[in-house]
């Protein structure tokens, strides 16, 4: 992934999330608390209500701030899946986007 228009590359992230087996919503910034991004392993730890196996975005942001909250969201998941704590996994992902 990396070429074409950052419109088309969240295309192929989604096509990526639903092999997983997990779903992406845009939502309105209200829905995410603030936050660009949130998926349901996130949402646990702060106690909000976020379907399971899905990614909230906030459906405001430009198409090259969706693919890269889409990208850290997963990362974010993957960490936590595997046992890490939200701020664990959310460091762990951050530095992985470096």
């Amino acid at each position: 992934m990396g070429f074409g228009s950052y419109r088309e590359q969240y295309k192929e992230l989604v096509k990526l999330v639903h092999r997983k087996g997990l779903h992406v919503r845009l939502v309105e910034d209200k829905t995410t608390r603030d936050f660009v991004g949130m998926n349901y392993e996130a949402a646990k730890a702060f106690g909000y209500n976020i379907p399971d196996k899905t990614i909230y975005i906030d459906k405001n942001l430009d198409w090259r701030t969706k693919c890269h909250t889409l990208r850290h969201e997963l990362v974010e998941i993957g960490f936590m899946e595997h046992g890490d704590k939200y701020w664990a996994a959310h460091k762990k992902a951050l530095a992985r986007e470096r």
